[in-house]
C-alpha cells in the first residue's frame, strides 16, 4: 500500500513537473507576442507621429464650384483664379508654414448638391474655411451651415443681396446685385430712356437684380418675364416683351444669350439692351454674333493691380484671364492675409482679422462691411462693337 501510494504520489509530482513546464513555455510564447504586439503599437504610434507631422504642413479649405454643367464655364474661371492664388502662396512657402491645399467638390449649379457637399465639408472633412465659388442660389442654400457651425465662407461668384444677411461667418470678394442693379438704373436714366422691360433667369441671380431693380428704377417698367435655366425657345416671352413696347431691356441671363439674341433679332425686336455682367463673354458674344452688335454690359471696373495679376496669370499658365477669376483669387489671397495677421489658424481670429482687413489685390481693394459685404467695387460698362467688347462711358 505505501509502495502503492508513493508511485501515485510520484507520478502526480511528475505530471504537476510537466504541467509547470508547459506552462514556462507558454509564458515564454506570451512573453514574445506582448513584446511583438508592444513593438507593433510603437511603431504605429510613431507612424501616426509622422503622418501627423506630414498633414500637420497642409491646410485644406473646401470648395464648392460648379466645374460641370451649365455653369460650368464660371466654376472652371473661378478655378482657375483659386489654383493660381495657391500656387503664388505656396511657392513662398505657404500660409504660417503651411502649404495651402484646396479639396474641390462638383456642385453643377444645383442648391441641394452644394447642401449636401457643404454638409460633408463641415460634418465629415472637419474644414475650417469653405471658399463658395458658386452662383446665388448654391451660395445662398449653404450660407446657413456654414454659420450653425461657425466654419468660416468666402463667397466668390454668388451675387444675391439676401447673402447680405447670412450671418457673422459669411463673406464674400464678388459686390452684390444691389450694386449691379442701381447702376443698370442709373444707365437707363442716363439714356434719357424710361419705358423699361426686365427679362430674367428664374432663380436668385436673376430674380435678385430683377428686385432690387423695381426698387432702384424711377421710370416705367412696361413688361417683365422670366425664363427657366437651359430654355431654348424664349419667342413665347419675347413677343410679349415686343407689345409692350419698351425703349430698354434688362437682361440678366448666361449661356443662353446667344439664342435669346438671335430669337430677337428674328422677331425684329430692336431696342437697347443692357446685360448683367454675366453677359460680358467673349465665347457667348461669338456665337451670338452680328445679334450682339451693340449690345451693353455691365461689368466690376477693372483695378490697377489687376493688369499686375493678368501678366502674371498670362506668363505662368500662357492663357488669357478668365472672366471672374480675380474674385476667386482674390478670396484666397485676403484670407491668407487674414491668416498671417491672425498668427493662428483658430477660426474666430481670423474671422476678426476678416472684418478689420484692408487688402490690394487684382480686384482692388479688398475690405469688408459689418455684414461680410466686399466694399466700394465700382462698375464699367461695355458695348460690343464689330464682335469685340469695347469699354464706354455713359
Amino acid at each position: 500500500m505505501v509502495a502503492t501510494q508513493v508511485m501515485m504520489d510520484a507520478t502526480i509530482l511528475l505530471k504537476f513537473l510537466e504541467t509547470d513546464d508547459k506552462m514556462k513555455k507558454q509564458n515564454k510564447v506570451f512573453t514574445i507576442s506582448a513584446i511583438i504586439i508592444t513593438f507593433i503599437i510603437v511603431g504605429l504610434v510613431i507612424s501616426i507621429n509622422i503622418i501627423s507631422k506630414v498633414e500637420a504642413t497642409t491646410y485644406k479649405i473646401g470648395v464648392i464650384a460648379p466645374l460641370t454643367g451649365e455653369a460650368a464655364t464660371y466654376g472652371l474661371a473661378a478655378k482657375a483664379g483659386l489654383d493660381f492664388a495657391v500656387e503664388e502662396l505656396n511657392i513662398k512657402g505657404g500660409v504660417l508654414g503651411k502649404k495651402i491645399e484646396l479639396v474641390y467638390e462638383d456642385s453643377m449649379l444645383d442648391n441641394k448638391r452644394a447642401v449636401s457637399i457643404m454638409n460633408k465639408f463641415v460634418s465629415v472633412d472637419d474644414f475650417d474655411v469653405v471658399i463658395v465659388a458658386d452662383g446665388s442660389g448654391p451660395t445662398l442654400a449653404v450660407a446657413p451651415i456654414a454659420e450653425a457651425n461657425k466654419v468660416l465662407m468666402i463667397g466668390t461668384l454668388g451675387s444675391t443681396p439676401e447673402l447680405n444677411e447670412a450671418g457673422d461667418y459669411v463673406f464674400r470678394t464678388v459686390p452684390s446685385d444691389s450694386a449691379q442693379a442701381k447702376e443698370m438704373a442709373r444707365i437707363v436714366a442716363s439714356l434719357g430712356l424710361d419705358n423699361v422691360a426686365l427679362f430674367y433667369v428664374n432663380d436668385a441671380y436673376g430674380v435678385g437684380i430683377k428686385n432690387k431693380f423695381e426698387e432702384d428704377f424711377s421710370g416705367r417698367i412696361v413688361a417683365s418675364e422670366s425664363f427657366e435655366h437651359e430654355s431654348a425657345d424664349f419667342r413665347t416671352q419675347l413677343i410679349k416683351i415686343k407689345d409692350a413696347d419698351p425703349e430698354v431691356m434688362i437682361l440678366v441671363a448666361r449661356k443662353e444669350l446667344p439664342t435669346i439674341l438671335k430669337q430677337m433679332k428674328e422677331l425684329n425686336i430692336n431696342l437697347t439692351i443692357i446685360g448683367s455682367e454675366t453677359t460680358k463673354d467673349a465665347d457667348l458674344i461669338q456665337k451670338a454674333g452680328s445679334a450682339a452688335e451693340g449690345m451693353l454690359s455691365v461689368y466690376y471696373a477693372k483695378a490697377e493691380d489687376y493688369v499686375n495679376y493678368k501678366d502674371r496669370f498670362v506668363q505662368k499658365t500662357g492663357k488669357e484671364v478668365p472672366v471672374y477669376s480675380e474674385y476667386s483669387y482674390d478670396g484666397v489671397m485676403v484670407l491668407a492675409k487674414a491668416i498671417e495677421k491672425a498668427g493662428s489658424f483658430d477660426v474666430e481670429t481670423i474671422k476678426s482679422e476678416l472684418y478689420n482687413i484692408r487688402y490690394l489685390g487684382a480686384t482692388g481693394v479688398v475690405s469688408f462691411d459689418e455684414s461680410g459685404e466686399v466694399k466700394d467695387k465700382p462698375f464699367s460698362i461695355f458695348k460690343v462693337k464689330n464682335g469685340n467688347f469695347v469699354e464706354i462711358e455713359i
